[in-house]
């Protein structure tokens, strides 16, 4: 494979890479929102005790 083809492959992968990233950080996003929302408390926070 010549340079061009690993180049466009690595391209590629980050794209996917970053698309599912984007789609999980609004996700957790949402997540957090409707535990604000409806005060669930294990939804609004990973450690309870901290803010």
């Amino acid at each position: 494979m010549n340079h061009s083809l690993l180049d466009q492959h690595l391209i590629n992968v980050l794209k996917v890479v970053s698309k599912f990233i984007s789609v999980f950080v609004t996700l957790v996003g949402f997540v957090v929102l409707i535990g604000w929302y409806f005060d669930i408390q294990v939804l609004k926070s990973i450690l309870p005790e901290s803010v």
